[in-house]
C-alpha cells in the first residue's frame, strides 16, 4: 500500500469520528422524510374534511375545498407506486371537479333548484360512484404497499370505510327527508372516526418499515399547484358574483305623456291629497281607473336602510263607491320611492301579505300590477318587474299564524326586481282594486327587503331568502322595512 492510500484512510477515519450520533438527524425526522407519511395522512384527512359538515358560518363550504385539495395532493404523491393509487387518483378529480362546480353554483340565485335537472343528477351520481372506487382503491393501494413493506396484505378498516359510505349514499337515496336525531349522528360519527383511527394506525404500521413509497415526479409543486385550484374556484365564484348580482331588469325610455283626460283626472286627484310624486309615476290608465274617486287616504313612512340608503313610502287608498252601499270599492297604490340611494344595488324585493285580516269575505283584492322606474343618463326610463305574482313564503308548520284561507294557502304576492349603478331617483309601485264589504276596514300590509351587503354566499335573491331563512327577521345581509295602509273607507 502507497504512503497516498495509507493517507486517504486515514483521512477517512478521521472523518467518520467526527461524526457523532448528535450530528446525524434523528429518526423521527428521517421517518418524516418519507413521502408516504404526508402523502398517505393528507388522503385519510382530506376523506375526514369532506365527509363532516360543521354547519357554522362558511365552514360548510371550506371545508370540502380544504379536503377536496388534500386529497389531490395526497394521491398525486402515490399516484407512481401501484395502479390502484393512480385510479384513486382520477376519482379525486372526479369528485374535486363536482366539489367546485357545486360551489360555483351556489353562487348563481335559484341554483340549489338545478340539482334537480337530470344532467346535475348524473353528475352527483357521478360522483359518488367515484367516492366509493376512490375508498375501494385506496384500500387495495394501501393494502399493496403494506405487502411491498412485508407487512401482512389487507386493510379491514378500509372497507368498513367503504360500507360506511355506501349506507350513507342509499340512507340520502331512500329516505330523503330523514335526520336520525342526535342518536343517529353519535352512532355515525363514532363509527367514522373509529374506521379512521384505524386506517391512521395501518400507515403508522407501514411508515415504520424501511419501505420508501416512490414519489411521482411533479412539474408543479404543491404549493403552486393548491394556489391554482384555488385561482381556478375563485375565478369562477367571480364570474358568476358579476354575471348574476342582479335580476335581469328591461330598462326602457318613457317621457310620461300624458292624454288630456289623464291630465284633467290627474288633477282631481291632487285636490283629494295624493301627491303629484306619486301621480306622475302612474299609467294613463291607471289615472283614469282611479277618476271619480270621493275620498283618498294617504300614509307617508321613512326608514334609512343598512347600506345608508332612505326609502320613503306613499301608501294611498282611494274610495270610489257612494256612501251606503253592501260593499265599497276602493283602489290601492302602495308607492316607494328611495330618497337618499343606498350604497348596494343587488335584488329587492316587495311582499304583499295575503289578506292582513285573515279573512278573504271581507276584502276581495283584484288584479296587481305594478312597474319600477329611475332616471338613467337623465332619462326618465320603466320598467317591469323581473316577476310579480304569489309565491310560497311562509306559512305551513313553522309559520301558522301566517296561513291565510284563500285559494293558494299561504300563497303571497311577491315582486322581484333590481336597480343598478347607473339607476338614480329609484323608485316603483304596485296598483290594484280592493273591494271592502260593508263595516270593515281595509288592512293592507307589506315588506319591502333590499340586499344591503355585496358578500352573500351562497347567492340568494332576497325572496329566495326570506322563504329559506326569514331575512326580514334579523339577518344583516338583507335589511327589511315593514309598511301598511290601513282605513276604513
Amino acid at each position: 500500500m502507497t504512503d497516498r492510500n495509507r493517507t486517504d484512510d486515514r483521512f477517512d477515519e478521521a472523518l467518520l469520528a467526527s461524526l457523532s450520533d448528535s450530528a446525524l438527524p434523528p429518526e423521527e425526522a428521517v421517518r418524516a422524510a418519507n413521502p408516504s407519511r404526508r402523502a398517505a395522512r393528507l388522503v385519510l384527512i382530506g376523506l375526514a374534511l369532506c365527509s363532516v359538515m360543521w354547519n357554522i358560518g362558511w365552514l360548510p363550504y371550506l371545508l370540502p375545498v380544504v379536503g377536496h385539495l388534500c386529497s389531490l395532493l395526497g394521491f398525486r404523491a402515490l399516484s407512481r407506486e401501484n395502479g390502484w393509487f393512480r385510479a384513486a387518483y382520477g376519482c379525486a378529480w372526479v369528485r374535486a371537479a363536482y366539489g367546485w362546480a357545486w360551489l360555483i353554483l351556489l353562487n348563481v340565485p335559484g341554483g340549489e333548484e338545478w340539482a334537480d335537472a337530470y344532467p346535475w343528477k348524473a353528475f352527483v351520481w357521478l360522483s359518488a360512484a367515484a367516492l366509493l372506487f376512490e375508498v375501494f382503491s385506496l384500500g387495495r393501494g394501501l393494502s399493496a404497499v403494506r405487502h411491498a413493506a412485508g407487512l401482512e396484505a389487507g386493510v379491514p378498516a378500509s372497507y368498513g370505510l367503504l360500507v360506511w359510505y355506501a349506507v350513507i349514499i342509499a340512507a340520502s337515496v331512500i329516505f330523503p327527508d330523514f335526520t336520525g336525531g342526535i342518536p343517529a349522528l353519535i352512532i355515525l360519527l363514532g363509527s367514522y372516526l373509529m374506521i379512521l383511527r384505524a386506517l391512521f394506525r395501518t400507515v403508522k404500521e407501514f411508515e415504520e418499515t424501511e419501505y420508501a413509497i416512490r414519489s411521482a415526479p411533479v412539474r408543479v409543486s404543491d404549493g403552486p399547484f393548491a394556489v391554482l385550484m384555488l385561482a381556478v374556484l375563485l375565478a369562477g365564484l367571480v364570474a358568476t358574483g358579476i354575471a348574476f348580482a342582479r335580476l335581469p331588469m328591461d330598462w326602457l325610455p318613457d317621457d310620461g305623456t300624458r292624454s288630456a283626460d289623464a291630465t284633467s283626472a290627474a288633477s282631481e286627484l291632487e285636490e283629494l291629497g295624493v301627491p303629484r310624486a306619486v301621480l306622475e309615476d302612474l299609467t294613463n290608465e291607471e289615472i283614469l281607473a282611479c277618476r271619480g274617486a270621493s275620498r283618498a287616504v294617504v300614509k307617508v313612512y321613512e326608514n334609512r336602510s343598512e347600506d345608508g340608503g332612505l326609502l320613503r313610502f306613499t301608501n294611498i287608498g282611494l274610495r270610489m263607491s257612494d256612501e251606503g252601499e253592501e260593499t265599497t270599492e276602493c283602489y290601492v297604490i302602495l308607492h316607494f320611492a328611495w330618497v337618499e340611494t343606498p350604497r348596494v344595488c343587488g335584488t329587492d324585493c316587495f311582499h304583499l301579505w295575503e289578506y292582513a285580516n285573515g279573512r278573504v269575505e271581507v276584502c276581495s283584492r283584484g288584479e296587481v300590477n305594478g312597474r319600477l322606474l329611475c332616471d338613467r343618463d337623465g332619462t326618465r326610463c320603466t320598467a317591469d318587474y323581473a316577476s310579480l305574482g304569489r309565491r310560497m313564503l311562509f306559512g305551513g308548520a313553522m309559520f301558522p299564524f301566517f296561513n291565510t284561507v284563500s285559494s293558494e294557502e299561504g300563497a303571497e304576492i311577491v315582486g322581484e326586481f333590481s336597480f343598478d349603478g347607473r339607476c338614480g331617483r329609484m323608485r316603483g309601485y304596485v296598483f290594484y282594486p280592493l273591494t271592502v264589504s260593508e263595516g270593515w276596514y281595509v288592512n293592507e300590509q307589506y315588506n319591502y327587503t333590499h340586499q344591503a351587503s355585496r358578500l352573500l354566499y351562497p347567492r340568494r335573491t332576497t325572496a329566495e331568502m326570506q322563504r329559506v331563512s326569514s331575512a326580514w327577521m334579523g339577518d344583516r345581509t338583507f335589511w327589511s322595512s315593514a309598511s301598511a295602509l290601513q282605513f276604513s273607507p
